[in-house]
């Protein structure tokens, strides 16, 4: 799956992570340069034959702050 680059830049306010059961989510809201809500959601797959979760594509300004959210919650991405 390729991401859609032309996506508008978003103002991360919050990143949350949420488990379920085999996937973990991280979900970004904020606002886009319109001042419109907007939120981003990626979802991992947790393989327990992994040493981590399995990433998806992520959008490159959202890198640091999903992964942060990730560590903030003690998960590691293989």
């Amino acid at each position: 799956m390729s991401l859609d680059r032309t996506t508008r830049p978003l103002d991360v306010e919050n990143a949350r992570v949420f488990d379920y059961r085999r996937d973990v989510i991280v979900e970004l809201h904020g606002e886009t340069p319109d001042g419109e809500f907007e939120a981003v959601t990626y979802v991992f797959r947790d393989d327990p034959d992994d040493a981590g979760l399995q990433s998806p594509e992520i959008d490159e300004a959202h890198e640091a702050i999903v992964y942060d959210a990730l560590a903030d919650a003690d998960y590691t991405v293989a």
